[in-house]
């Protein structure tokens, strides 16, 4: 009788108890960040954040039209801090598509971008590499669609080969 007692414990365990505890954690797992170039609630950044993609490479074009920056924080990683920046007043996109930066804020107080490409809109996946998000960034018109995924390096997202 102990060892059927003891069976019917176990089963109730596995059968009620697993999955609340999965379930109080499937807020984490499923949360996903997304957010587009023309997001309202992209403000003017920390000078550290804007600093950080304005000295990058990738700005240079932007820096002939004398773009401002807007951007977000992003929730990519519990460790990391990273920010999503694009152009204000859609300086220098084109039709539906726009410049996007990720920036990541680091604990010294420098920041570095750890991807810039462009597209409409930018989201984390629940897939990981390297402790941060796989992402896919979309753009579109009405006769095409591009969606490209990128994923963690370590220290820079890179583009997902085909």
């Amino acid at each position: 009788m102990q060892g059927y007692n003891e069976l019917i414990m176990r089963t109730a365990y596995a059968l009620v108890v697993v999955p609340l505890l999965s379930f109080a954690a499937w807020p984490a797992i499923a949360q996903e960040t997304s957010v587009t170039i023309e997001d309202r609630d992209l403000k003017k950044l920390q000078p550290v954040i804007s600093n950080a993609v304005i000295s990058n490479p990738s700005f240079s074009d932007y820096s002939n039209f004398r773009c401002s920056l807007i951007g977000r924080k992003i929730s990519l990683s519990k460790s990391i801090m990273t920010f999503f920046v694009t152009t204000e007043n859609a300086c220098g996109w084109g039709a539906a598509l726009g410049p996007m930066w990720i920036v990541e804020s680091k604990a010294n107080g420098n920041a570095m971008v750890i991807l810039n490409y462009g597209g409409y809109s930018l989201e984390a996946r629940p897939s990981y590499s390297n402790g941060m998000p796989e992402i896919e960034i979309r753009s579109g018109t009405a006769a095409t669609y591009q969606m490209n995924k990128f994923y963690y390096d370590g220290r820079y997202y890179r583009l997902t080969p085909p």
